[in-house]
């Protein structure tokens, strides 16, 4: 138990590099996992029993992630005002999935749509574990939560027949706009880069980008585009599954 605990919060392997092997072992098990669920939409909607079994089995391991984020903030003693407070989109997001995955509500899912799905993407895209690789606790965390978005989102929106709308897209940039400045007026009071709005991402895919705070409109219309593209392929695919169902009722009534 010694040894597990010291492993868990003070092991310090380096963490992965992007598009290393183990990365893209990771994010085709995200698309797998993604794909399965899509798979069985029909049984997830019409079984209660697979429901609450799915709803548990992603609670579990959003707690999970929460235990190990902020016991390792205190255990290491890193809790600091500045990085470890709920006020990173997918920290908001993770919170959210715990509050509708006990009970839904649409107002809710609408915003953990846009940013649950953008934010979790660009995290796995770009994983930040703060340079600590397995078995640390903060690498194992951040993989359980930007994973467990991603699923839960799928597996609420299947179930409860989600449908993104052009009203639910303008609200989604009036609350980011909102939470931006907010966000902002924090990172000068904490000192903090909450939302990476302070500064900007250390790896290639931010390079080219202009410092604070030259950097931050561009930010703003990229997670705007990102949320207009999603509300596309969100309606894309849901258009064709239910084209598929359709055909495939009327094939078994001929």
């Amino acid at each position: 138990m010694k040894y597990f605990i010291s492993s868990l919060f003070h092991s310090n392997n380096p963490g992965i590099a992007y598009f290393s092997k183990i990365h893209l072992e990771i994010m085709l098990s995200v698309v797998l996992l993604g794909m399965i669920i899509v798979h069985f939409k029909g049984d997830l909607r019409n079984n209660n029993k697979h429901q609450i079994v799915g709803k548990r089995l992603l609670l579990t391991i959003l707690i999970i992630q929460q235990i190990l984020l902020y016991s390792w903030y205190i255990f290491t003693g890193n809790f600091t005002l500045k990085e470890s407070l709920p006020l990173y989109p997918c920290r908001i997001s993770e919170l959210l999935c715990i509050i509708l995955l006990i009970k839904m509500n649409d107002k809710y899912f609408d915003l953990l749509f846009y940013w649950g799905f953008s934010g979790a993407i660009m995290a796995l895209l770009n994983p930040d574990t703060s340079n600590l690789g397995f078995p640390n606790a903060m690498f194992i965390q951040f993989f359980l939560g930007h994973i467990g978005i991603i699923l839960t989102i799928l597996f609420l929106g299947i179930i409860y027949d989600y449908t993104p709308t052009k009203k639910s897209l303008l609200n989604s940039y009036k609350i980011s706009m909102l939470y931006i400045l907010i966000v902002i007026i924090l990172n000068k009071i904490t000192g903090g880069n909450y939302a990476y709005l302070a500064v900007k991402p250390q790896n290639p895919f931010f390079d080219i980008l202009p410092e604070y705070p030259y950097f931050i409109p561009i930010f703003i219309g990229g997670m705007f585009l990102l949320f207009a593209v999603m509300n596309f392929l969100w309606l894309l695919i849901k258009g064709k599954l239910e084209y598929n169902e359709v055909t495939n009722l009327e094939k078994d009534d001929l």
